[in-house]
């Protein structure tokens, strides 16, 4: 497998976009309110490709995803939005200010 920019920005944004609501919820019932973890099998590609681990706690499955700060990062750099002439708090600002507004193009 060739290691490419476009392979390393996309394998970035998964990590740096990835939504913790896909892969568990929250739900209310008779029972009180419980955490569901989705089954690995439901999760896709990209989902797949952001967790960092998974395991069985003393209270439960433990799902833990990638450092998404240190990705978003890593990707600003790659992609050059961190540059001489700007600010990285800046840029930062910018790339989280697309994300809130839903920009998130999936």
């Amino acid at each position: 497998m060739k290691i490419t920019k476009e392979k390393l920005t996309d394998m970035l944004a998964r990590i740096a976009f990835a939504d913790f609501t896909g892969y568990a919820a929250v739900v209310g019932d008779e029972k009180g309110e419980r955490f569901i973890i989705t089954p690995s099998d439901k999760l896709t590609r990209s989902q797949r490709m952001a967790i960092a681990s998974m395991k069985m706690g003393a209270k439960g499955i433990e799902l833990k995803l990638y450092d998404r700060i240190r990705a978003i990062e890593l990707l600003a750099r790659l992609t050059g939005v961190f540059n001489s002439e700007g600010s990285d708090l800046e840029a930062l600002r910018s790339i989280f200010s697309a994300e809130d507004s839903g920009d998130d193009n999936s």
